[in-house]
């Protein structure tokens, strides 16, 4: 058997196996719960290199364009400084 097709044949049988059990993981005969608390929501994170400051607004969350160059009495350019970055919301 050619290495593409076992790659293939593989695929298609971790896929059958997979799909059903993951519908029966969902259902439960479980009675909902009258009282307590339950946590869900999304959480979304952002993880970015700059390679110069930028403009953006809402403390980080929208880049709009990155500055434009602008020079210290040594000539230098003080806005090519770099950042990484990681948001979570």
């Amino acid at each position: 058997m050619r290495p593409q097709k076992r790659t293939l044949v593989l695929t298609l049988v971790l896929a059958a196996i997979c799909l059903p059990a993951s519908r029966l993981a969902g259902q439960s005969d479980k009675p909902a719960a009258s009282f307590g608390i339950s946590f869900s929501g999304y959480v979304k994170t952002d993880i970015f290199y700059d390679s110069r400051r930028t403009v953006n607004i809402r403390e980080g969350h929208y880049l709009l364009f990155p500055k434009e160059p602008a020079l210290d009495p040594l000539s230098r350019d003080v806005n090519a400084k770099s950042s990484f970055n990681i948001l979570s919301i």
